[in-house]
């Protein structure tokens, strides 16, 4: 008798179980497993090369596991192409810039908006970007190239947090941004997972993660010690990273 179909409904929207996965010969994630339930907010808390940002590319199917799999709605994506996750809903916002530096401010989110929404619907999006981050419509025939980090940080976000994603992998969004900046960044995504998009948050910065997140995950040397609701964590993420940057 064939295996019954998974209840994608009853399945959470991401499930790692048993991932391995690394660079070259070095291994840098040792048998990761955890699910997140739609709408919910997970904290992914770590040091430096404790593989955070590994898992967020796995998640994304930006890196291929080398071992165990990853299942988006009670479907096995292991091995698709990272094209088909985003198709699925997933968008990932890495860390750094992503603009086009010669494009206006403008330019840049058109360019977006014109390909997901079409010329009828870019108008609109325009206006919902602006109104997520002020700052971007005050310099919307600015160069993108001439703008701070921060606004370059604001309009990279910008793109992707306009299209509501089901999954945003959202990896070290404050770093390097002034803490003005970072309170803007967050609570532009407590808006979005108010609105029902899930969320996984990969921060060395914990408190602001933690501030919006359901449950937390603590990464060390590539292995979980920690996975659980953040009300469980206690002072664990300090002992494991050694405090809060």
């Amino acid at each position: 008798m064939a295996a019954a179909e998974p209840d994608s409904a009853a399945a959470p929207l991401l499930e790692l179980r048993g991932v391995e996965a690394g660079y070259g010969p070095f291994r840098a994630l040792f048998g990761v497993s955890f699910a997140l339930a739609r709408g919910r907010v997970l904290a992914l808390l770590g040091s430096n090369g404790a593989g955070k940002t590994t898992v967020a590319r796995v998640c994304s199917g930006l890196i291929v596991p080398t071992a165990g799999s990853v299942w988006l709605d009670g479907t096995d994506f292991t091995g698709r192409p990272a094209h088909e996750y985003a198709c699925a809903g997933v968008v990932h916002a890495p860390e750094g810039r992503s603009v086009f530096a010669t494009l206006t401010v403008e330019e840049n989110l058109a360019l977006t908006f014109g390909r997901s929404r079409g010329r009828a619907g870019t108008g609109a999006a325009l206006e919902e970007a602006y109104a997520m981050f002020p700052r971007l419509g005050e310099r919307r025939r600015q160069v993108a190239g001439t703008l701070s980090g921060g606004e370059q940080r604001m309009l990279a976000l910008a793109r992707v947090l306009v299209e509501k994603p089901r999954l945003l992998v959202a990896d070290e969004l404050s770093l390097g941004l002034a803490p003005i900046v970072v309170d803007d960044v967050y609570r532009i995504l407590a808006t979005i997972r108010d609105a029902g998009t899930t969320l996984l948050i990969v921060e060395q910065h914990v408190h602001h993660a933690l501030g919006i997140a359901d449950d937390a995950i603590v990464l060390a040397h590539g292995e979980i010690a920690f996975d659980g609701p953040v009300s469980e964590l206690g002072d664990l993420h300090e002992r494991v990273l050694g405090g809060d940057p």
